[in-house]
């Protein structure tokens, strides 16, 4: 694959279903997802097994090629074969990183709940509506997002304003950006 047009990204944008106040962050063409059990110390093993020919089919499942979005709430992977979704929240990251093993970029997510997921990334063409990105500039992209999200965490509970997408104290009843009233 390598490349995306843009019907073909307009498809994977009328599967995304986003929720009310959510929005797109990051996106990444996927050629792969290795998905496998365990804590995460083991996941860039997972990754090599598969990208080596050695992965054991009975302690892993693999997704085809899609596109992985990273929202302000969700990590979204949508399959491009039915448009099927994986959704996992971001409360429910347990870690996140990247690396790259024989020319072949990664990003490695963990769950709370013990799952690993290993998103391999295409080499995208210069005519991809979607372009991934080196991975030193994968590895920053994911630092900063990560870092955001921790730091949204440690944060007081928040209402999300549906029509602006503003963060509101919990105890207020209408939006601080647009006045729109909160529920």
């Amino acid at each position: 694959m390598g490349k995306m047009s843009n019907s073909e990204y307009k498809a994977y944008m009328d599967n995304l279903e986003l929720l009310e106040g959510e929005k797109k962050e990051l996106e990444y063409l996927i050629q792969k997802v290795v998905i496998g059990r365990g804590d995460g110390s083991k996941l860039d093993y997972l990754i090599q097994e598969f990208i080596d020919g050695h992965d054991d089919p009975s302690r892993t499942m693999t997704l085809e090629n899609g596109l992985l979005v990273f929202t302000n709430t969700n990590l979204i992977y949508i399959q491009e074969k039915d448009y099927s979704r994986l959704v996992v929240l971001l409360d429910q990251l347990g870690g996140i990183g990247c690396f790259s093993y024989k020319d072949c970029s990664s990003i490695g997510v963990v769950t709370v709940d013990g799952y690993e997921y290993g998103f391999l990334l295409w080499e995208t063409e210069d005519s991809s509506v979607v372009q991934n990105p080196s991975v030193n500039e994968l590895t920053r992209q994911i630092q900063v997002f990560g870092m955001e999200q921790k730091r949204l965490a440690k944060e007081a509970p928040v209402k999300i304003c549906k029509y602006c997408g503003a963060r509101n104290k919990i105890d207020q009843s209408r939006c601080v950006n647009c006045g729109a009233l909160l529920t």
